[in-house]
C-alpha cells in the first residue's frame, strides 16, 4: 500500500463480555495485536455481517474508482 489507494470506513460498537475460559486465554495489553483485536471483534459480530461490512465498503470503493453521476457538463 503506498498510500494512493482509496479508503473507505465502517464504525460501529462491539461489547464484549468476559470470557469463561480466563485466565488461560488471557491476553496481556501490551501483547495485544491489531489481528488479535480484528480477530475478536469479526467472532463477536459474526461471518454473515462481517461480509455484508466488507461487501459495503468494497463497494463505496468501487464508486470512488468508479463513479456512476457526475456534477457539471460533460464538454467542460
Amino acid at each position: 500500500m503506498d498510500g494512493s489507494e482509496e479508503k473507505a470506513r465502517a464504525t460501529g460498537q462491539v461489547e464484549f463480555t468476559e470470557p469463561s475460559s480466563l485466565p488461560s486465554d488471557f491476553v496481556a495489553y501490551d501483547s495485544l495485536t491489531a489481528a488479535k483485536c480484528l480477530e475478536w471483534v469479526k467472532a463477536a459480530v459474526g461471518a454473515t455481517q462481517v461480509t455484508a461490512i466488507e461487501n459495503g465498503l468494497k463497494a463505496q470503493i468501487d464508486l470512488i474508482n468508479t463513479p456512476t453521476e457526475k456534477v457539471g457538463v460533460p464538454w467542460s
